[in-house]
């Protein structure tokens, strides 16, 4: 499922937490998640850097991230 991609950050962003929220075992690969929403990963970026700032995930590697 590719979903139509959001202008607004976010939307992006509002979209990721719910791709986050149903990630197997709460790992999530950036690359996929910007394939699937349909965003450039830089914006992918910008959304997991605040999460990660608040401590909602953390950074597995270059583009793995854990839903605490």
């Amino acid at each position: 499922m590719t979903i139509v991609p959001p202008v607004l950050l976010c939307a992006v962003s509002y979209f990721f937490m719910y791709f986050v929220t149903r990630a197997t075992q709460g790992d999530v690969d950036l690359n996929e998640a910007a394939e699937q929403l349909g965003v450039q990963k830089r914006r992918i970026y910008d959304i997991t850097n605040v999460l990660e700032g608040i401590g909602l995930i953390e950074k597995k590697s270059k583009n793995n991230v854990h839903w605490r």
